[in-house]
């Protein structure tokens, strides 16, 4: 069965959760706490975790896209308890949660192998010389 989500898109993805969760360090707007502190460090982390997987949008191609998508459940799962487990003092509680439960609809969707056209897709034949 053909996932819906390609591995570049979710690459996209990744880059994107990253940048959510660093957010309030690029813009300046944080509080030195233990909440913003274990967020930031959880969008780093994904953030190594994007340039170091074996896909389009990585610099470094080193994890196995499959084990970049069981290490994106881990965290889904760890964002998603994180307002249980931790104080959340300036974050909504909801905004984890959301973030982790979108991670595991990504992983679901996603394909573990690049997407690849061949000319049986494109459906063109090809003219013999």
């Amino acid at each position: 069965m053909k996932k819906l989500i390609s591995t570049r898109f979710h690459g996209l993805l990744d880059y994107a959760a990253a940048i959510a969760l660093i957010i309030p360090w690029i813009v300046n707007f944080y509080e030195d706490t233990s909440d913003t502190w274990i967020l930031a460090l959880t969008g780093m982390f994904v953030m190594v975790m994007s340039l170091l997987t074996n896909y389009e949008l990585s610099f470094i191609r080193l994890v196995p896209m499959k084990l970049h998508l069981f290490i994106d459940v881990l965290v889904a799962v760890f964002l998603i308890t994180l307002p249980f487990v931790f104080p959340m003092y300036h974050y909504y509680l909801y905004w984890p949660v959301m973030l982790g439960v979108f991670g595991l609809i990504v992983v679901l969707l996603s394909s573990s192998r690049p997407f690849v056209v061949t000319k049986r897709d494109l459906n063109i034949t090809l003219p013999s010389s």
